[in-house]
């Protein structure tokens, strides 16, 4: 039985965001071709398997029926880095909520890395307030920044989607 598989306009936002990130940083047409074909095998094969999936965590969601698709992931052909970043920005985000900083204020790319500021940026924090994330493996851990500046040297700022961003209570 097919499905009828319905992205939301968030998610073609953040689709185009992807494509023009790698296209802007990478200058890889390749690169951001590859990305755009996995988006459209993607949603080709959930039409097929979508009866087999659970349902959502969001419980909302969930006693509407709908269910919770599988992450894309998308292996470039830049350096055979995994480009997981939905997962990396939620698992930082998560990471940085268990001390209680809600959002993230800044990103950086420094490389085999993301660099994620979290919390109120107009506000002094005693203790880290900072997320690493593994490009490669996806793995987060806090991060100090103090001690580890000349990393952060020739980062480059990267865009934070939405929902991350530290909102002003």
């Amino acid at each position: 039985m097919a499905y009828k598989v319905v992205i939301t306009s968030f998610a073609k936002h953040q689709l185009e965001r992807y494509v023009a990130y790698i296209l802007s940083e990478y200058r890889s047409v390749q690169a951001a071709k590859a990305v755009m074909d996995d988006a459209r095998r993607t949603k080709k094969r959930l039409s097929t398997i979508a009866g087999s999936l659970g349902l959502c965590e969001n419980e909302i969601l969930a006693r509407n029926g709908l269910n919770d698709p599988p992450q894309m992931v998308h292996r470039s052909t830049k350096e055979g880095d995994v480009m997981k970043m939905e997962l990396i920005y939620r698992k930082a985000y998560e990471l940085l909520k268990t001390d209680n900083l809600h959002g993230i204020y800044k990103a950086k790319d420094i490389g085999d890395s993301f660099v994620f500021y979290g919390g109120n940026p107009h506000e002094v924090y005693y203790g880290i307030r900072t997320v690493l994330a593994d490009k490669k493996t996806g793995n987060v851990d806090w991060f100090d920044v103090n001690t580890n500046r000349d990393m952060l040297k020739n980062g480059k700022d990267i865009e934070i989607p939405s929902e991350y961003i530290y909102k002003a209570s």
